[in-house]
């Protein structure tokens, strides 16, 4: 019988199947750790982020978001879009 334990991370680590090496073991344990994102939320709490500067974020994030949609909006209307690109009478397909 195989014995499954909690590690208390949400991520359950299975011990080794008997045949099977450990290179297969090690890849399926990296692959149920990216799938539980631990890695991602340790590099966020590696430094402490002060609250202030966690809004000032989100709203620069915000902001960025509209820059890029007001452009792409621009070029829509400047006629600037893939369609008129590949059906130029330029010779120069870049």
């Amino acid at each position: 019988m195989i014995q499954r334990r909690n590690v208390g991370t949400g991520v359950v680590v299975e011990p080794l199947y008997a045949g099977e090496s450990f290179e297969s073991m090690m890849k399926r344990f990296r692959r149920k750790l990216k799938e539980s994102q631990i890695f991602y939320d340790l590099r966020q709490r590696e430094f402490y982020i002060k609250p202030s500067e966690k809004k000032r974020r989100v709203r620069w994030l915000a902001k960025m978001r509209m820059k890029r949609a007001m452009q792409v909006i621009e070029k829509e209307i400047e006629g600037d879009t893939n369609e008129n690109y590949y059906t130029s009478t330029e010779t120069d397909y870049r």
